[in-house]
């Protein structure tokens, strides 16, 4: 059997077995290589983050759009715009009035569903299901870029944007 030799530490003045330290020379190599493996890594998701995909772009838009719709509304007695269709009574909520327009290539800005300005939102029992902002024409895989009347946005397929938005909804072409 093994003894183990007893130091006594001067703060405790209670005599403990006498550890091993980790070697410096594997922690600062498990630090270098981590630190080589970021260095190399590093640019690969930079260029991927500062180039975000159009239709990402396009939906961050309409997402903010319709968050500035909702600060407008609540500012105002919870109405939403008269011209709910315009950049100008949103622009105080934001940042630049390139939010208003689509990442799509040849897209025309943003459309609002008209039957919803100058409305109460708390008249509304799903907002979530409300459409207040969309994309008129379709990416290329079919898919619109929607966002409703509770704050959330997403990707619609054809079928299900055209009978969200013009059949439910009654917004005007």
């Amino acid at each position: 059997m093994r003894r183990t030799q007893v130091v006594a530490y001067p703060r405790s003045g209670i005599g403990q077995p006498k550890r091993k330290r980790v070697s410096f020379f594997t922690a600062s190599l498990l630090t270098v290589a981590c630190a080589f493996l970021f260095l190399v890594l590093m640019p690969v998701y930079a260029c991927a983050c500062s180039h975000g995909s159009p239709k990402t772009v396009s939906l961050s838009r309409i997402k903010q759009l319709v968050l500035a719709d909702l600060l407008y509304s609540g500012d105002y007695d919870d109405k939403l715009p008269i011209d709910l269709g315009s950049i100008a009574p949103v622009d105080p909520y934001v940042k630049n009035q390139e939010v208003a327009l689509s990442n799509q290539p040849g897209q025309p800005p943003f459309r609002a569903n008209l039957r919803l300005k100058g409305r109460d939102t708390k008249e509304f029992k799903e907002p979530n299901r409300i459409v207040l902002q969309f994309e008129q024409d379709p990416w290329p895989d079919g898919k619109h870029a929607v966002g409703f009347l509770d704050g959330h946005a997403k990707f619609l397929l054809d079928a299900a944007f055209r009978d969200a938005v013009y059949v439910r909804r009654g917004v005007v072409p």
